[in-house]
């Protein structure tokens, strides 16, 4: 890892006033078994908002990794402003140059309102690719050579939808392809660039929709090592077929001439759908695992060709809903690049947690790391007992699919979709087709996504981090909330441990401040303030960080400092790019509405250990 320059000293205008006091909060979630040196354990960093975009909510979230450039990272979503019609959506990147820990929004040249179904794909070095639909021009692809700073444009003019990208980034033969798929009028389609997304190669049909049917595609085209495409179908009726409609074909197609031609559909299984004829009502209800959207999975992902034994491994994971209206996450996977498929297993048996209720499990999120590590996340209602709320969890898997560790909490706060502007009706008006009187529409992010999209997914960076990505309504308005994940032995933890930094200057640590709170009656302000290590090596121990008013703060006084304490574990440590949890810094100040003063925090003291406890 690199290591950054940090200021030595931070001034914490305007935030910080008077009488500041600091409040603890936990640390890093971890699995069981994390000291046994055979056994892998799951560490995940508290998480943060990658979203920034005021009183709006946001979906169609989606994540991708730098193929070469671990440290790189680039997120996306839909943007829905209360104050604007049905459909006058924008989308939205972020990026994040130090793996996750913070996150910057660049600005998209062109960019106009309708966009909706992002996708995103990850180049080498600094190259990226954003795809989103445009209700004014059709698909859109932007394009970035530096990580995201600067972004260009390319007009694909096609009204697909449900879009997925995917960059050949293999050593075959049509290495640097960049493949579009999504659902046309005859079925599932599919572009291809050769030019770094300059140019699109005429569309062609990978698989098309049988008679009174339709055929979409799902999350993602898979590039296998010797270059073959892989893309899912979906075929669904149409209504009113489709509101009795229970058991979902899935099938693939392969294309072995770089996208040219397809060979025929291939059925791999069939699953029981998320939506029945209750899904609506459900919906209605706000019981979220049961309310999902129309074509949420099954998504896939392929082991990388750096993964050894398990190369060109394909798996795939979905929400599976029993007659009981229990649902699960189940799993499969397939050793012959897709042809014949495992027995479908559940990554995680959550009815210990729930009492013996049924399970409430749906939005799976897939990646592969280059080692082979199979990372499973999804959403997961068993800290909701009404069911209207949701948890991203994380398993993960060492010998391909066949066996996990136990799942793992991502998330810090239990999201609540059915709240806030997340229900707040926007209006459409309209001419009807059937008369001449107006149409007008009513409809609400929750009401057309009830889990924040049509899906949500995960990436692995080139150091083999997982970061799931999500549409997260702690706060009423669904925000875009990332967290890394690590997957480690006993034993590589240690060997890390060897290179812990010690001690932790001014330059081995960096301070986040979130976005603050206000209380106007008592003129107290609160602020989450983290910890970011941006030195080589993990950091064990425990940091003081000590606030003291700087000389040129006009309304400074000795009083007026506050000690931060952050404690870290050799068993969980701060690793290199990670964030801590948060701290409360209280703040008052006796005038009204002034903030403008001055504070200076420095490291005051730091503890080492360098041993994992038994």
């Amino acid at each position: 890892m690199r290591t950054r320059r940090a200021h030595n000293w931070l001034a914490l205008a305007p935030l910080i006033g008077f009488a500041l006091s600091a409040a603890a909060a936990s640390g890093q979630n971890l699995a069981p078994d994390a000291h046994r040196s055979n056994v892998a354990a799951i560490y995940v960093d508290p998480d943060v908002r990658v979203s920034r975009d005021g009183a709006a909510a946001h979906m169609e979230t989606y994540i991708s990794a730098s193929a070469t450039n671990p440290d790189l990272l680039i997120a996306g979503g839909e943007v829905i402003f209360p104050d604007r019609r049905t459909g006058a959506s924008e989308a939205q990147i972020y990026r994040s140059a130090d793996a996750g820990a913070r996150w910057s929004p660049a600005l998209l040249p062109n960019e106009v309102n309708g966009g909706w179904d992002n996708a995103i794909a990850g180049g080498p070095g600094d190259t990226g690719y954003f795809l989103t639909s445009n209700s004014e021009r059709g698909l859109t692809l932007y394009r970035t050579a530096d990580g995201g700073a600067t972004w260009v444009s390319t007009v694909l003019s096609l009204s697909w939808d449900r879009p997925h990208v995917a960059l050949d980034t293999n050593d075959d033969p049509f290495r640097g392809n960049l493949y579009v798929a999504g659902e046309a009028d005859d079925g599932v389609r599919v572009t291809r660039s050769g030019d770094g997304g300059n140019t699109f190669s005429a569309p062609v049909t990978a698989c098309a929709h049988p008679k009174d049917w339709n055929v979409a595609t799902s999350l993602s085209p898979l590039v296998l090592r010797d270059g073959t495409l892989v893309v899912p179908c979906l075929p669904y009726p149409n209504d009113p077929e489709r509101a009795s409609w229970t058991n979902a074909d899935v099938g693939l197609v392969f294309s072995r001439d770089g996208g040219r031609t397809f060979g025929p559909y291939h059925k791999i299984f069939t699953v029981h759908r998320a939506l029945d004829r209750d899904g609506l009502e459900a919906r209605a209800r706000g019981i979220v695992a049961l309310s999902g959207n129309f074509m949420q999975g099954p998504v896939f992902a392929v082991a990388p060709p750096a993964a050894g034994r398990f190369a060109d491994r394909v798996y795939a994971a979905w929400q599976d809903v029993d007659s009981s209206g229990a649902s699960q996450l189940l799993t499969a996977h397939s050793e012959d690049q897709g042809l014949t498929w495992s027995r479908p297993a559940p990554v995680a048996d959550a009815s210990s947690s729930l009492g013996g209720a049924p399970a409430r499990q749906c939005v799976p999120m897939l990646a592969v790391s280059r080692d082979g590590v199979l990372g499973v996340a999804w959403f997961d209602g068993r800290l909701a007992p009404d069911w209207k709320g949701y948890d991203v969890y994380f398993a993960a898997s060492e010998d391909g699919g066949a066996t996990f560790l136990p799942a793992v909490r991502v998330s810090t706060a239990t999201s609540w979709p059915a709240s806030g502007l997340n229900i707040l009706p926007s209006f459409d008006v309209g001419k009807s087709e059937a008369s001449d009187a107006l149409k007008v529409q009513i409809s609400s992010p929750f009401s057309e996504r009830a889990t924040g999209g049509d899906y949500s997914n995960m990436a692995v960076d080139a150091a083999g981090r997982f970061h799931p990505l999500w549409a997260d309504a702690r706060s009423g308005a669904w925000q875009i909330y990332t967290a890394t994940v690590r997957v480690l032995t006993a034993g590589t933890l240690a060997k890390l441990l060897e290179h812990a930094t010690c001690p932790v200057t001014s330059g081995g640590v960096e301070l986040v401040l979130d976005e603050p709170s206000l209380d106007e009656k008592s003129n107290d302000a609160t602020v989450s303030v983290r910890v970011v290590n941006i030195s080589a090596g993990p950091i064990a121990g425990t940091i003081t960080i000590r606030v003291s008013p700087s000389a040129s703060s006009a309304a400074a006084k000795k009083e007026d400092n506050a000690s931060l304490v952050y404690q870290f574990t050799p068993a969980q440590p701060l690793f290199p790019n990670s964030i801590s949890a948060p701290q409360l810094w209280n703040l008052h100040t006796p005038a009204g509405g002034f903030r403008n003063f001055s504070y200076a925090a420095v490291i005051a003291g730091f503890a080492c250990e360098h041993t994992v406890r038994p």
